[in-house]
């Protein structure tokens, strides 16, 4: 994604009480297919067929318009353009269409972000790059340069509107597979009504396996241009952008956007799921602080320097392990990320498994097909997210011991089911949780404790985080991973 402009914090919240609802024939066991609506003979197309097959959502859109059409979607732009332009600590991604090049504004490029190296320790973690027909094919050479330094992923340009297919993504994808990142894709939205985002989200799923990408790769929809900022319900046009590829097979999609979107209200990430929001934000002022760390990932850059590659690249952080190769097991089959003691500590990829509790905040999930997993530290991901298995039981422990904590949740039929401190759920009966709701006993509420939580529910992404007491899920979709934590006198307390 490679031009500019600005933001600031962003807050999450909501409450909501148990409600007694019959259930929705809608949870599907791990081994549910997802339909796929084309034949392989239809979906493998050559790229002429692809280029040829839609017109340009613009064109669409605009053969008809009148004049005062055109001014609205000026006024768009310049509403997008006073969000960006508001903010004086940060810059933003803008106009860096493929199929109009030449409506990118220099007063909109980034000239006051500074440049980073690729060696440079006093920034934000680099865990992974994006790149388009811009970038040029880098080698596997290069590509090892990155990885040998920490940067072990790529998301490659496919696709935009419904006309254009990046050139060189072939070879930015094999070169980048070849020396062992995790490559993931994007798409160029023009999408302002539902059926327009159904029709992008088929020219995307029919290129990315034409790239011979599989249904497990992460699939974003880069919803970005100021044309079109303002123009439709782009939560509405998104999650229809996402449904298509889900039915198409596509089960981890993922939504980029620079996060003026969220601050000016035009994105909700309540309704996209924090998780599954990839927000870029370029700060001037550039330190080894982690924001936006709510979300699943932030781009923090389009200024990196790489020895032996011409011009620069766009930089990510990764906060929900979505888009980097995981951390090879330390010696003593601990995760290479389970320090929790740090405010980053998921940075490199929120999952993390221990064979035993710890003191502190610890918990673990039975998942269908897997059975137990081992316990996750504060905020670490516990379940599984972009493999569409149900979470079928959760373990909470405090200090080792299930005392602490007491637990409801709702069932397949829609019943509430309270259990006081033992598992939350049922193992054996394959069966998945829909809902569920944590509260802390006197003991912790005497020193001042009270658990938080969040579910990544299918279909669905994570939800925000809940007050103890509020249940977290969506009824008729199976909860499939969860995230703890504890909080001692407002702050979250680490370890």
């Amino acid at each position: 994604m490679n031009n500019k402009v600005k933001i600031g914090a962003l807050t999450l919240a909501l409450l909501c009480t148990p409600v007694l609802v019959s259930a929705q024939n809608t949870i599907t066991s791990s081994t549910t297919e997802v339909p796929v609506a084309q034949t392989s003979e239809s979906v493998i197309e050559e790229s002429s067929t692809l280029e040829s097959q839609e017109p340009d959502v613009r064109t669409v859109e605009m053969t008809e318009s009148s004049s005062e059409e055109v001014a609205k979607e000026k006024s768009a732009e310049e509403k997008a353009l006073e969000f960006m332009l508001s903010d004086t600590e940060n810059e933003f991604p803008a106009d860096r269409s493929d199929l109009y090049p030449d409506d990118i504004k220099p007063s909109v490029r980034a000239i006051g972000t500074p440049y980073i190296g690729l060696y440079d320790s006093n920034t934000p973690q680099k865990g992974f790059i994006d790149v388009s027909s811009h970038n040029g094919v880098l080698s596997v050479e290069q590509y090892r340069t990155l990885k040998n330094a920490g940067v072990t992923g790529v998301v490659v340009k496919l696709t935009e509107a419904t006309s254009y297919i990046n050139p060189l993504a072939q070879g930015q994808i094999n070169n980048a597979k070849k020396a062992g990142l995790k490559v993931s894709a994007y798409h160029y939205s023009w999408h302002s009504n539902n059926a327009q985002a159904r029709l992008e989200a088929d020219y995307f799923a029919q290129a990315a396996v034409r790239f011979g990408l599989d249904k497990s790769t992460v699939m974003v929809n880069d919803i970005e241009d100021p044309k079109i900022f303002g123009k439709a319900d782009h939560n509405a046009t998104s999650l229809a952008f996402q449904k298509r590829l889900n039915e198409l097979g596509f089960g981890n999609v993922t939504h980029y956007v620079g996060a003026y979107w969220i601050t000016s209200g035009a994105i909700n990430p309540n309704k996209l799921g924090y998780k599954n929001i990839w927000v870029a934000a370029y700060p001037y002022q550039l330190s080894s602080q982690q924001q936006y760390s709510n979300y699943g990932a932030w781009q923090w850059s389009s200024k990196l320097t790489v020895p032996g590659i011409s011009g620069t690249l766009d930089i990510s952080s990764d906060y929900s392990g979505k888009f980097i190769q995981p951390k090879a097991p330390t010696t003593n089959g601990n995760n290479a990320n389970s320090n929790t003691n740090t405010s980053n500590s998921n940075i490199n990829g929120n999952f993390q498994q221990k064979p035993n509790p710890s003191m502190g905040l610890w918990y673990r999930s039975h998942v269908a097909d897997k059975g137990w997993l081992g316990y996750a530290g504060t905020e670490y991901t516990s379940g599984t997210t972009g493999e569409n298995r149900r979470l079928e039981a959760i373990d909470v422990r405090w200090n080792k011991e299930k005392n602490s904590i007491r637990s409801s949740f709702q069932d397949i039929n829609g019943r509430w089911v309270e259990v006081g401190t033992d598992i939350t759920g049922t193992t054996g009966q394959a069966l998945a949780i829909q809902r569920v709701c944590f509260a802390s006993n006197d003991d912790l509420l005497k020193t001042g404790r009270k658990i938080q939580y969040r579910v990544h529910s299918q279909d669905v992404g994570w939800s925000a985080w809940k007050e103890e007491g509020r249940p977290a899920g969506t009824t008729g979709k199976k909860i499939e991973a969860i995230e703890m934590r504890m909080i001692k006198n407002g702050v979250v307390e680490k370890g």
